[in-house]
C-alpha cells in the first residue's frame, strides 16, 4: 500500500468535501460542509491548500484543516490558526495518521510566526499536543415569562428585526469592530461568517436606524452586538413575538459587560453558567503592548493554567464562528518539548 503525506491541491477539492461529509456524518448527524461553513468551503473559496492529508493508494484517509486568521485588540493584531475538520476514515483509525498530521501542522505554525492555535474536541485527545481548555462564556436561558415578570408595565420600543443583507453588512461589521477586540472580519466576508452552521444573522433597527444585530440558530443566540445595551429587553421582546420561539439560550463572552449587566438582574429566574469554550495552544509570546492593552488585561477568575499567557475564548471556534479572546499573564512557563 502506498502512503502519502501531502497538502491539498485543486484536484482534491471535491474529495476533500466528500471525505469531511462522510466522516462527520457517520460520527454524528448529516453534514454538508459547503453549506455549514461557507466562509471556508463555499464555492468561491480556495480551501484545498489549507488541508494536511494522508492518502492511501491515492485516496484520502485522514485530514485536518488549518485556517489562518488574525485577532485584534485595540490597535494590535496577532496571527493565529484555527484547527478543524479533524477527520480519519473509520477503516484507517489506529494507524497514527492524526498524530503525524498534527505534529506536522504545529511545526509549520511555529515556523511561520503563528502566535497561537485553537481547536475544539476531546480534551484528553489534544492534550498530547499541548492544547489546554481555556475560556468561559456566560449563558442565560430565557422565556416569555422571564421578560413579562422582569419588565412588567414597560412599554417596549418598536425595534424591527429583519434578515441581514449583503448591502447592510458593512454597517454591522463596523459595529462589531467597535467592540474593541475579536477576530478580523472583512466587510465582504462578514455576512458569510455569521451564516456559519446555519445561523440566521438578523439586523436590528429602530426608527429606520441600524442599532445592532444578532445570530440565532433555533433557540440559541451565539452572538449579539447592540450599540446601546439598554435595548436588550426591547430586542428580546421582538424576538418573542415570533410564536415559534418559546425560549432562548443567549451566550455572551465573559468580558462583555454591557449586556451582561442587564441580564444579571434576571439571575433569580435565569442563572449564568460558565463553560469552557476552546482548546488552546501558545506557539509564540504575544507582544508586550498587546498583553498590556486595556481590553486584554481585564481580569476574570479562572482555573490555574500551565501557560505563561492565558486566553479567554468566549465564542465558539473558527470552525463554528470566529472567536473573541483575551490574553492574561500567569506565572508558570509553558513546556512544549515537542516544539523545541
Amino acid at each position: 500500500m502506498n502512503i502519502e503525506y501531502c497538502k491539498g491541491t485543486p484536484a482534491d477539492r471535491q474529495e476533500i468535501l466528500d471525505f469531511a461529509d462522510l466522516v462527520f456524518s457517520k460520527n454524528s448527524r448529516p453534514h454538508d460542509f459547503a453549506t455549514l461553513l461557507p466562509k471556508l468551503y463555499g464555492p468561491d473559496r480556495n480551501f484545498e491548500p489549507l488541508h494536511y492529508m494522508v492518502k492511501e493508494d491515492g485516496k484520502i484517509r485522514a485530514m485536518i484543516c488549518v485556517l489562518p486568521m488574525e485577532f485584534r485588540s485595540g490597535e494590535e493584531t496577532l496571527r493565529f490558526n484555527g484547527v478543524g475538520t479533524v477527520s480519519v476514515h473509520p477503516c484507517a483509525r489506529g494507524r497514527g495518521y492524526m498524530k503525524k498530521l498534527m505534529t506536522w501542522a504545529l511545526e509549520d505554525m511555529k515556523q511561520d510566526g503563528t502566535v497561537f492555535s485553537t481547536l475544539s474536541g476531546l480534551r484528553q485527545r489534544y492534550e498530547y499536543f499541548g492544547y489546554t481548555p481555556v475560556g468561559r462564556k456566560l449563558s442565560w436561558n430565557l422565556n416569555r415569562d422571564n421578560l413579562r415578570h422582569r419588565y412588567s408595565g414597560r412599554t417596549f420600543l418598536p425595534v424591527v428585526l429583519s434578515p441581514m443583507t449583503r448591502q447592510d453588512a458593512p454597517t454591522y461589521a463596523a459595529m462589531y469592530r467597535k467592540s474593541g477586540a475579536g477576530t478580523v472580519r472583512s466587510d465582504e466576508d462578514f455576512l458569510t461568517i455569521l451564516r456559519s452552521w446555519n445561523a440566521q444573522p438578523t439586523a436590528v433597527t429602530l426608527e429606520g436606524k441600524p442599532v445592532g444585530y444578532f445570530c440565532r440558530t433555533g433557540g440559541t443566540i451565539q452572538e449579539m452586538v447592540l450599540e446601546n445595551p439598554e435595548l436588550l429587553p426591547d430586542v428580546l421582546h421582538a424576538i418573542f413575538q415570533n410564536p415559534e420561539v418559546e425560549w432562548l439560550s443567549l451566550f455572551l463572552p465573559e468580558w462583555e459587560t454591557g449586556l451582561s449587566a442587564i441580564l444579571k438582574n434576571w439571575q433569580k429566574v435565569s442563572t449564568p453558567a460558565g463553560t469552557t469554550t476552546a482548546e488552546f495552544l501558545i506557539l509564540q509570546k504575544p507582544s508586550r503592548s498587546f498583553c498590556r492593552s486595556r481590553l486584554t488585561t481585564r481580569l476574570f477568575p479562572m482555573e490555574p493554567s500551565p501557560l505563561r499567557w492565558k486566553m479567554l475564548l468566549p465564542l465558539p471556534l473558527p470552525f463554528s464562528r470566529e472567536p473573541s479572546l483575551f490574553i492574561l499573564p500567569v506565572r508558570k512557563k509553558p513546556d512544549f518539548p515537542f516544539l523545541n
